[in-house]
């Protein structure tokens, strides 16, 4: 074998390293948003309605903080196994009854508590009277 049977071998491994480190810096390089930062000019999402954790679908209760697919799953299943084993509905009466939920705390409770409502609201909506992001 000659010498440049070898050397294409040698560069696609050498741009295969090549790309992954810069693959690397460029993720290490984006700035994502941390809500315990508290840098004001940092774009937020805020939650200017209330949400009905007993009706919501999962993307509504994903808007929630703190909630994210799977947790909002979590609900979701709670709410239709309660259902299931005879529980009247609605079954969440209270924020704190969410910490009947697996995965979520007192803490996550107390967090959720502001954006949650417990009544239906006359439109059949899950959201409240106030509906939209700011």
């Amino acid at each position: 074998m000659d010498r440049k049977s070898s050397n294409p071998s040698e560069q696609t491994i050498q741009q295969r390293i090549l790309a992954s480190f810069l693959l690397l810096w460029l993720v290490g390089s984006f700035e994502f948003f941390d809500e315990s930062s508290g840098e004001e000019d940092s774009p937020r999402t805020e939650l200017v309605t209330t949400i009905n954790p007993n009706t919501a679908p999962w993307w509504e209760l994903m808007i929630l903080p703190g909630i994210g697919p799977s947790l909002a799953r979590q609900i979701i299943s709670y709410r239709q196994n309660a259902v299931r084993a005879g529980e009247k509905l609605p079954v969440f009466h209270s924020a704190s009854d969410l910490d009947r939920v697996k995965g979520i705390c007192p803490k996550t409770v107390l967090r959720l508590a502001p954006y949650l409502h417990f009544h239906s609201p006359p439109s059949g909506s899950a959201l409240g009277p106030q509906t939209g992001l700011r």
